[in-house]
Parts: structure tokens; C-alpha cells; sequence
């Protein structure tokens, strides 16, 4: 059975970095003739309608440079036009699928054909993931023992030069972690991190945009 591989890293928002190293990944995975797509959290607009929108945008923000009114609507405009160019971008560039956490937890109790690889990006930054689903969501934790023994991380990234989960969350993603197929991590001291909290040894790995 061919296996599929799903790219989990955090949601595409209006974040450069955040977009190309989640594009370089899902290229380089393809040019090796690896399928994968990447797990979306959000809606992903018709690429057509965010074309629409954005010019829209553009020529209201166009409006309200010639007869300034506030700048707040200035930059709301802003970010809306940008929210839609992303999309049109994603859609046209990045396999993706849309998912609730409900889906995703079926979809990974029912079926062998599909691996992860976690990363690139800040996504063991407990900061951010705490935000999201939970910490342990980026660790695989609503996968089974088997699917993370064929998983990955890629380049993964702590965000920081110490680990800042709980001991609960810790004695969690330890044990999730562990149970990965191979794991690499963007920092040397995200390899410090991993051996030395996590009992688990870990390569450097380069960003993918690189």
C-alpha cells in the first residue's frame, strides 16, 4: 500500500516564514515523489473568490488613501487583502486538506495508509501550541503508537533555548515522542532539548526553505 504522508505545522496565517517553509516542505517532499498535503485548520476560500476579494480591497484601500478617514480602516483592509492573497497562494501552490480536530482524530484511528511529518516551523513552542489544540496535538497525540512509529519531525523548532512545557506535558510528549520513526529538530539546542528532557536523540536539520 502506498503511503501518504500529512504535513502538520501551525495554521497559515499572515506569516511569511510560517508560508514558505511550509511550501519548501511540501516541494521538496514532492520532488523526491513522496505524496503528501498539508493538514489546514482553516477554511480554504475558492483561489477565484480571493482574487475577486482582493482586488476589491485594493481599490477600497485606494479610496480611502485619496480621502483619508481613519487609518484603522486602512490597515483592516490591510490584513483582510492579505488573509485573501495567502489563500490564493496556498490554493494554487500547497495540496491541502481541511480538517476539525473531530476528523482528524477518525480519520487517524481508521487508517493505515497515512504517515506525519511534524514540522518545519516553532511547532513544539509551547507559547503558541497551548493556543491551538494542546501541546501535545504537534506530537501526535491523537495518532496511533503504530502511525507515529512510520511518522517524522522535520526541522522542527522549540522556539526557545528551554523546554517551557509542565511536567505534565512533559512526561506526555516524551512518551508520544519517543515512539517517532526519526526526529530532527532546527537548533543544536533543540537537540540538547530532546536528549536531555525528552530522552531522545535527535539531528540538526536545516530549514526546508534552505
Amino acid at each position: 500500500m502506498k503511503r501518504h504522508y500529512i504535513i502538520i505545522t501551525h495554521p497559515l496565517r499572515y506569516n511569511y516564514g510560517g508560508l514558505l517553509q511550509a511550501y519548501a516542505l511540501h516541494k521538496r517532499l514532492k520532488l523526491l515523489q513522496i505524496s503528501n498535503f498539508l493538514l489546514k485548520y482553516k477554511i480554504n476560500n475558492d483561489n477565484k473568490h480571493c482574487i475577486i476579494f482582493s482586488f476589491i480591497f485594493a481599490i477600497l484601500e485606494l479610496l480611502l488613501r485619496i480621502f483619508p478617514f481613519n487609518r484603522v480602516f486602512i490597515y483592516i483592509l490591510r490584513r483582510l487583502r492579505c488573509y485573501h492573497l495567502f489563500n490564493a497562494y496556498i490554493s494554487r501552490n500547497i495540496s491541502s486538506s481541511l480538517v476539525t480536530k473531530i476528523n482528524f482524530i477518525e480519520t487517524c484511528q481508521h487508517s493505515d495508509a497515512f504517515s506525519y511529518v511534524v514540522g518545519s516551523d516553532q511547532v513544539w513552542r509551547v507559547l503558541y501550541t497551548r493556543r491551538l489544540f494542546s501541546v501535545e496535538f504537534f506530537f501526535l497525540s491523537d495518532t496511533s503508537k503504530e502511525m507515529r512509529e512510520c511518522s517524522i519531525s522535520y526541522a522542527a523548532s522549540f522556539g526557545s533555548d528551554e523546554w517551557e512545557g509542565s511536567m505534565e506535558e512533559t512526561d506526555k510528549c516524551g512518551q508520544l515522542l519517543r515512539d517517532f520513526k526519526a526526529v530532527s529538530v532546527r537548533e543544536q539546542s533543540g537537540v540538547e532539548i530532546c536528549r536531555n528532557v525528552f530522552g531522545v536523540d535527535a539531528v540538526q536539520m536545516p530549514d526546508p526553505t534552505l
